[in-house]
């Protein structure tokens, strides 16, 4: 997967996949094709076929970030609709660092900063959508997110915070999500 740019300055996410240990890949598709910047583009993909995409769709106009989110239960052979992962249709929102994780079970975990950290669960390989939580409190900046999820239900978060106080201290912060509560912050 990687950025492709157009000449008139757009971009757009474009993936290619091989199911034959990499002598031939399958032509580009396009997840993106209006007037924004495409970025940060991150992928998780299962055994059994499953391929989860996202990444940030800026509008340079209005500075407006969101989270896109794709999946294919065909190897990748066809992608569902995208689905904005992060706000409401009527607000404005800085989104960046999209980080994903999938089950062979079918869960998906996506995380991301947009003021603080954001994070949320899909279920049923792409079609159950669960409601953003958010993992920590707008007076810190969450910097460098990371995600991993095992096959045990356990999905373990890793990120860095600066303070934006006059002290400007950065910690690292882990979190477990078991069973969907959150138990446990270094």
């Amino acid at each position: 997967m990687h950025d492709e740019k157009k000449t008139t300055g757009d971009s757009n996410i474009a993936f290619i996949s091989s199911n034959d240990s990499g002598k031939d890949f399958s032509n580009r598709k396009f997840h993106r094709a209006n007037d924004l910047l495409s970025f940060s583009p991150q992928i998780a993909a299962t055994e059994k076929g499953n391929v989860h995409v996202v990444w940030v769709d800026k509008n340079n106009a209005t500075g407006d970030s969101n989270v896109i989110f794709r999946s294919s239960n065909d190897n990748g052979m066809d992608f569902d609709h995208s689905v904005r992962l992060n706000r409401n249709p009527n607000q404005t929102s800085t989104s960046s660092s999209p980080q994903i994780a999938a089950t062979e079970k079918g869960s998906v975990y996506v995380v991301w900063s947009e003021n603080n950290l954001q994070f949320k669960e899909i279920l049923d390989n792409g079609s159950i959508f669960g409601r953003t939580i958010s993992l920590n409190n707008n007076i810190v900046l969450a910097l460098s997110p990371q995600i991993v999820a095992i096959e045990n239900g356990n999905v373990y978060l890793v990120w860095a915070e600066k303070n934006s106080g006059t002290n400007n201290d950065t910690v690292l912060l882990f979190k477990r999500i078991s069973q969907s509560f959150f138990d446990r912050n270094l």
